[in-house]
């Protein structure tokens, strides 16, 4: 056993590498920048770990989502590892307690979001220390012409350039060619080694039927699923809304899960449903990353996705166990034309464009030549009243502004509220009245929090309310004042939709748009939507082989369980079928299973078994027997 094997045994109790986990560590302890496409639930985290691990320095994870951070931060954790977190729900002086641990301490990991390489405190600490590794997690969301485009991601290019002799590791799930070529020439690593394994799910039952009445067909499916785990893609909050009324109405228990929920009651819901208190959540695709739920046997969408990437990896959430598992889509032919109606919406002229930005900055009080850097409350539905703008107009041209990188629009951006006391104790006592709330509630900050005269102090208003007996209403209003008083610097809480100005505001004659660009992400939106369209229409290819051929894997044969395969005849067992029933019942070694099913098979039983090892669904026992996870 070599010292990666060791390190693997020691923190996580395996064995041996999964395939191709070894070589893509093996190249980044050599410093060699590496594009590793995954499928979810193959190991990629473990790259990083293992690697962060063997290497000297500090491994830098950026993630898209605080909650996919915590995830990797408790997994890194139990590994016996140090690691740590830099979000918006840190203030500035636990920032440089988190790299105060990185000196002088033993923190080996941080977690960060693309965004905070926008702050100049965090580059210039990151500066200081020793990085060994950058590991990109959804390494998608860096390309425009992925399906989670994030212009944050961008901030990225900075690495190679600030770093150049610290490698890279990108990972992703799904990756076309050209959004892997996007992805290695914005991170400024065009010769990096690409790790590929195959994204084949052949334990998910794919399905897509044209249905005229919906709402029937979902409470009939659901109703055959009861008892299992189960989510319902919708596209839009009414229309989520709607379907958990109509399931739970039908006595199909049911929540819901979009972006308009607040943190709090998002955090419940999906940790409910993740103990199996309730079996359906019905989302749109905020319910996303970071959903690694093994026992999920179905997944349907009720509305047509916009893409076969988003598709494919929304129903990657399914059998993650390895247990045969089920993705149905629901459509009909107003879905189509919606779909179509859709895209063209998401692209309206400059001029539109033109005129909305005008709007959004005068609603915002944001004079010319200023603005940049600033974040106002936005609420969406106001603003489109005040503004007497149509909503959906409002919506796209606001995606427009943020895709170009005039601002950067937040549904739910948290800040944590914060005090620091300016004057000094006895100039505190001249300055207020004893007895009065805005005396109580300082006496309260004074003994409840430490460091509040040398540094911004996090604090809870409700905890000072409940201490006091007053309202939370009247302990705001009474941190308010002293904050008025400028007896104290109090920041406020927050949570809502937020809008943060990338670009100073200029005058509408020098507004405009890369209109090059713009073209060609038209043309490339219109390509995924033509690609979903024929992907359902199609009566005659495997399901699966026509969405990996998008993949560009094209050697794949066909999975023998969707409705396409079953509809031509071919629900007979297939090889594979045979093979799998075979091992689950005798445990062979490969010379049984040769033995059984002919030599002429050797080469396609060898390719089976190392694909379901590779998922994680077999190993090979000392005795070299086959054996079932």
């Amino acid at each position: 056993m070599n010292k990666l094997e060791e390190l693997l045994y020691k923190h996580f109790a395996y064995k041996s590498f999964r395939p191709l986990q070894k070589e893509v560590i093996e190249d980044l302890l050599e410093a060699k920048d590496t594009l590793a496409l995954f499928p979810t639930g193959s190991g990629k985290s473990l790259l990083y770990q293992i690697a962060g691990i063997a290497l000297p320095g500090l491994t830098v994870v950026i993630s898209p989502l605080l909650s996919l951070m915590k995830d990797q931060l408790d997994s890194v954790r139990k590994a016996g590892m140090i690691g740590d977190t830099i979000n918006s729900e840190k203030t500035e002086d636990e920032i440089v307690q988190v790299f105060n641990n990185i000196k002088y301490g033993n923190t080996k990991f941080i977690f960060v979001s693309p965004e905070r390489f926008e702050s100049d405190l965090f580059l210039k600490l990151l500066g200081q220390t020793d990085v060994s590794l950058f590991a990109i997690d959804e390494a998608h969301c860096i390309s425009m012409w992925g399906h989670d485009f994030r212009p944050a991601y961008l901030n990225l290019s900075l690495l190679k350039r600030e770093y150049p002799r610290v490698p890279i590791l990108a990972l992703t799930a799904t990756a076309t060619q050209y959004v892997k070529e996007d992805i290695l020439k914005t991170l400024g690593i065009p010769k990096a080694k690409t790790y590929q394994k195959s994204f084949a799910r052949d334990n998910i039952e794919i399905q897509a039927y044209n249905i005229d009445n919906k709402k029937k067909e979902i409470v009939s499916l659901l109703g055959r699923h009861l008892g299992d785990s189960t989510i319902v893609y919708c596209r839009t909050r009414r229309q989520v809304e709607e379907t958990t009324y109509l399931l739970n109405q039908n006595n199909i228990p049911a929540q819901f899960y979009h972006a308009g929920l607040n943190n709090k009651d998002r955090k419940k819901r999906q940790d409910a449903w993740f103990a199996d208190k309730f079996r359906c959540m019905v989302s749109t695709n905020a319910f996303g990353m970071g959903i690694d739920k093994s026992n999920v046997r179905l997944v349907v969408h009720y509305e047509m996705p916009g893409s076969l990437e988003n598709y494919y990896q929304e129903i990657g959430r399914a059998g993650r166990d390895g247990v045969l598992s089920k993705a149905v889509l629901l459509y009909n032919n107003s879905d189509i034309l919606a779909l179509r109606k859709r895209t063209k919406k998401t692209f309206p002229e400059e001029a539109i464009v033109k005129s909305f930005y005008k709007k959004l900055m005068h609603y915002l009080k944001i004079a010319y030549e200023e603005g940049e850097g600033l974040i106002r409350p936005f609420t969406f539905h106001s603003f489109c009243k005040a503004s007497e703008t149509s909503v959906s107009q409002a919506y796209y041209a606001l995606k427009v502004l943020e895709d170009d990188g005039w601002i950067r629009f937040s549904e739910n951006l948290r800040n944590i509220s914060t005090v620091r006391i300016f004057l000094d104790r006895k100039q505190l006592e001249y300055s207020l009245e004893e007895g009065s709330i805005n005396s109580e509630v300082l006496s309260s900050l004074l003994r409840s929090y430490e460091g509040l005269f040398f540094s911004n102090v996090r604090i809870e208003e409700t905890f000072i309310a409940n201490k006091l007996g007053l309202s939370l209403d009247q302990t705001k209003l009474a941190l308010q004042k002293l904050d008025a008083r400028n007896l104290i610097s109090y920041r406020e809480y927050k949570e809502g939709p937020q809008i943060q100005i990338l670009k100073p505001r200029v005058r509408q004659e020098f507004f405009s748009i890369d209109k090059k660009r713009y073209a060609a992400k038209q043309i490339e939106v219109e390509r995924k939507q033509n690609s979903i369209i024929k992907f359902i229409e199609e009566e005659d290819t495997c399901r699966q082989k026509r969405i990996l051929a998008y993949f560009d894997e094209h050697d794949y044969t066909r999975c023998g369980i969707c409705d396409n395969c079953k509809r031509k005849g071919h629900d007979a067992q297939t090889l594979k079928e045979k093979l799998w029933k075979y091992i689950s019942k005798n445990e062979p070694s490969i010379f049984d299973l040769v033995q059984q099913f002919g030599e002429e098979h050797k080469t396609s039983i060898l390719q089976y078994v190392k694909e379901w090892e590779d998922l994680d669904r077999v190993s090979i026992t000392k005795d070299k027997r086959i054996q079932l996870h």
